[in-house]
C-alpha cells in the first residue's frame, strides 16, 4: 500500500475475552474467533487483537491510512488503538458489538446492515464524499431508527488522529441500495430477502416502517454531521464500562 491508499480490514464473526477462552496469560485481551481447516474452534484458532494490529502495522507503510471495520458478537472490540504503536498513524476502527443471540449466522449482523443503510441514505441525499465520522454518525442514526438501538456502535481513532480526518473509502456507484432497502417495500419484506443477503432471522429486529422514510438533504445531514451524535456515543460508551480515568475511545 502506498501513501494514497487505504488499507481496509473487515471482520464479521465472533469475538471472545481471554477469560472466556480459559487463557491465563498476563495481559491477554479480547480475541477474534477463527476456525481451523475443519471448521472447528479451539484455543489455537483465537487471534488476539494485539497480534492482528502488529501484523497490520508491519504490513503497511506508516503513511498509509488504515480502516478497521469489526462486526462481532462480543461486548468489546478486540482492537485497541490507544497504545503507543499507533502514535502518529492515520488509523480508525469502527465496530459494532451485540448480544450473541442476535447475531445472524453467515449474513452479517445489525452493525453491517446499519452501515450499509447509512451509505445508502448518504448516497440518496447526494453525498458522494464524507468522512468516517459522518458515516459513523449516519450508522448510529440508522441503528436507532431501524433497529431501535439494539447494536452498540463505537468508533476509535489512533492517538492524535480524528475520525473526521479520514474520508470514507467505500463509496458505491450511483443508485446503490442496501440489502434491506432492496428487499423491503410498502407491503413489508419480499420473498427474495434471503437471495439479497438478508437473513429472515433479522426481520423481527427491523422496524420496517423506518426503512424507506422520505428524507431531505438538509434533514439527514443535520442528523449526521458535526459532533452531536459522536459525543453522545462517547458518553454512552463510557457509561457502558470505561474506567474512571477516561473514555477508552477518546
Amino acid at each position: 500500500c502506498g501513501p494514497d491508499d487505504v488499507y481496509v480490514l473487515y471482520f464479521a464473526g465472533h469475538g471472545m475475552d481471554a477469560k472466556d477462552a480459559g487463557a491465563q496469560a498476563d495481559g491477554a485481551g479480547s480475541s477474534f474467533v477463527l476456525v481451523d481447516k475443519n471448521g472447528l474452534v479451539s484455543s489455537s484458532t483465537l487471534l488476539p487483537g494485539g497480534e492482528l494490529c502488529s501484523a497490520v502495522l508491519g504490513g503497511v507503510r506508516p503513511e498509509t491510512r488504515v480502516l478497521f471495520i469489526v462486526d462481532t458478537c462480543h461486548s468489546s472490540t478486540p482492537l485497541d488503538l490507544q497504545d503507543g504503536h499507533w502514535e502518529d498513524r492515520q488509523v480508525v476502527a469502527v465496530s459494532g458489538t451485540q448480544d450473541p443471540h442476535l447475531v445472524e449466522e453467515d449474513r452479517g449482523c445489525i452493525f453491517t446492515h446499519a452501515l450499509l443503510l447509512a451509505v445508502d441514505k448518504l448516497s440518496k441525499v447526494g453525498r458522494e464524499n464524507y468522512s468516517v465520522g459522518m458515516l459513523f454518525n449516519a450508522a448510529l442514526h440508522e441503528n436507532e431508527l431501524v433497529f431501535s438501538g439494539k447494536q452498540d456502535l463505537t468508533v476509535q481513532p489512533a492517538p492524535r488522529f480524528s475520525v473526521d480526518a479520514m474520508a470514507w473509502p467505500l463509496v458505491p456507484p450511483p443508485g446503490y441500495q442496501a440489502p434491506l432497502s432492496r428487499c423491503s417495500g410498502p407491503e413489508g419484506f419480499r420473498g427474495d430477502a434471503a437471495r439479497r443477503a438478508v437473513s429472515m432471522a433479522l426481520v423481527p429486529h427491523v422496524r420496517q416502517e423506518a426503512l424507506n422514510v422520505p428524507v431531505s438533504i438538509e434533514e439527514y445531514i443535520s442528523h449526521v454531521q458535526g459532533q452531536s451524535l459522536f459525543n453522545l456515543k462517547l458518553h454512552r460508551a463510557c457509561n457502558a464500562g470505561c474506567s474512571a480515568d477516561g473514555c477508552a475511545v477518546q
